[in-house]
């Protein structure tokens, strides 16, 4: 009996969970079904744009003053006057006083050489009154020896006759001798004149010459400003001595400043337009040549200045392979307003912006939706196609495209990972993007 109670408390489970386990299996239902669809995957595009696209190359550099003048001592001597406004950082007209070595040396110079043309000047009028008075004694002598010959012939024809004796004939002969003398004496007289008027003058061109140096040098003894300028820096000061050589200040024009960017080659070939010019025209004038203009600007800063593009360096750097482009500014003080606006002072770390002539009916596409030289393209189906696209000007925010795409192509501008060829797309248009992408290309920005 106890025996059967274990057998029963054993085997009922079981045959339950038996008669379960077949009434689940009888009963059950296939599994639900759901129909697959395929998955969508949301994207920024743009339409691509054909627009007149401006090639634009962006460097830095600092601002150098268009030109600078060493003040440089001429003359030597002692440095008496100095203008109380010459000071680092002050500006000056034009013409402006700035120093002025000790005149003493220079004013007795000038006196010396004035009294030396003086006498000169005397002793020319003495040659040329002692050759006037030189002249007419010699007509006078040549006229009496022109008697003297007469009467000598008389005396000889009356000799012949017997009307008068020899020794008459004779003394008259010694007149005439005497007479031809005092007349070679004068023409002598006269030629020694000449040469000493010659050396006379020579004397007065070389005291007239020492006097024009010794007024240059009085000239040179005070240093005047020749341009407006901003004083840069000052070596001397009154009562020290100077030697000729000497840099006694440097002064920096304030009419042009100029910043020497440096670019890639590359980057200057694409801002150029091919142009069949002369090299000098193109070394003198390469701004206006390949309709190149250029902003400067302060980094961080809504401040710029116009400028253009004067010339390029004479050398290309050997390490980064760059050549210098030197831009212009006409009047880097103007419009100053303290706090707000400062100039364009030297050593200022500026922003060069370089513009091109535009190029018409270019198809760009924002550098940010490049990937390994392709872009994605959502085509008439909605679906992703990667195409390889070719370009012809690379700039920092798009490509000039001139194979791979067509204007008002649906163009993904958003990262698409993983991009698949071939997935559907669910395209949003981004009017914001494109505007922008079009700004940037015609160089509004």
């Amino acid at each position: 009996m106890q025996y059967s109670k274990r057998f029963l408390a054993f085997a009922l489970p079981v045959v339950i969970g038996v008669a379960l386990l077949v009434t689940l299996v009888m009963t059950r239902q296939g599994p639900h079904q759901v129909a697959l669809k395929e998955r969508t995957t949301p994207v920024r595009v743009i339409r691509v744009p054909r627009v007149d696209m401006v090639p634009r190359a962006r460097a830095y550099g600092t601002v150098q003053p268009g030109r600078s003048w060493d003040a440089v001592a001429e003359v030597g001597g002692t440095v008496v006057r100095v203008n109380p406004k010459v000071k680092s950082g002050a500006f000056l007209k034009a013409g402006s006083v700035l120093l002025g070595v000790d005149p003493t040396d220079y004013e007795l110079a000038i006196a010396q050489r004035r009294a030396d043309i003086a006498g000169t000047k005397a002793q020319l009028l003495d040659n040329e009154v002692r050759e006037a008075n030189s002249r007419r004694s010699l007509a006078i002598e040549k006229q009496a020896l022109i008697l003297s010959d007469k009467e000598l012939e008389r005396r000889r024809r009356l000799a012949r006759q017997g009307a008068a004796s020899q020794s008459g004939v004779e003394q008259q002969e010694r007149q005439v001798l005497v007479q031809r003398q005092n007349v070679i004496s004068h023409e002598n007289t006269l030629a020694l004149l000449s040469p000493e008027r010659k050396s006379l003058e020579a004397q007065l061109a070389r005291y007239q010459a020492q006097l024009a140096e010794a007024e240059h040098n009085l000239q040179r003894a005070t240093i005047r400003l020749p341009f407006d300028a901003r004083i840069s820096q000052l070596h001397v000061e009154k009562n020290q001595s100077v030697r000729p050589g000497d840099v006694l200040l440097v002064a920096d024009d304030i009419a042009t400043a100029e910043i020497e960017a440096q670019l890639p080659m590359q980057v200057v070939r694409n801002i150029m337009t091919t142009r069949a010019e002369p090299v000098a025209a193109m070394i003198e004038n390469v701004g206006e040549v390949f309709g190149i203009t250029a902003r400067v600007r302060l980094p961080d800063f809504d401040i710029e200045w116009p400028g253009r593009l004067v010339r390029m360096s004479a050398t290309l750097d050997p390490e980064t392979r760059t050549v210098g482009a030197i831009v212009e500014v006409d009047e880097p003080y103007r419009g100053v307003i303290a706090g707000i606006r400062p100039p364009l002072v030297k050593e200022m770390f500026v922003e060069v912006d370089l513009s091109g002539r535009a190029r018409r009916d270019t198809l760009v596409v924002p550098r940010t939706a490049v990937h390994d030289g392709s872009v994605y393209v959502v085509d008439a189906e909605g679906r992703l196609r990667i195409q390889p696209i070719e370009s012809s000007l690379v700039q920092p925010e798009f490509l000039a495209v001139t194979k791979g795409v067509k204007e008002g192509d649906r163009l993904v501008i958003s990262q698409l990972i993983p991009a698949i060829q071939g997935m559907l797309l669910e395209p949003q248009a981004d009017e914001a993007a494109r505007v922008r992408l079009i700004s940037a290309a015609e160089g509004k920005e």
